[in-house]
């Protein structure tokens, strides 16, 4: 799935955690815009990552807002 640039500064979102790697969102890097925080199902504290789910959760997410 694609996921589009902000529609305030054309640029493409960044995804970010938190310091434990279980919250992740995009985020504009020049305006700050963002999605809601999601929990991947499949993060613990010794195996972050984010599963496809949660990904495309916040890409659709994104996509609508742009």
């Amino acid at each position: 799935m694609g996921i589009k640039v902000c529609s305030k500064c054309q640029m493409y979102p960044v995804l970010e955690n938190d310091e434990l790697g279980m919250k992740y969102w995009y985020e504009c890097p020049e305006c700050g815009e963002k999605t809601i925080k999601v929990t991947s199902r499949t993060s613990t504290v010794r195996r972050p990552r984010i599963d496809e789910e949660a990904k495309d959760k916040l890409s659709d997410e994104w996509n609508s807002k742009n």
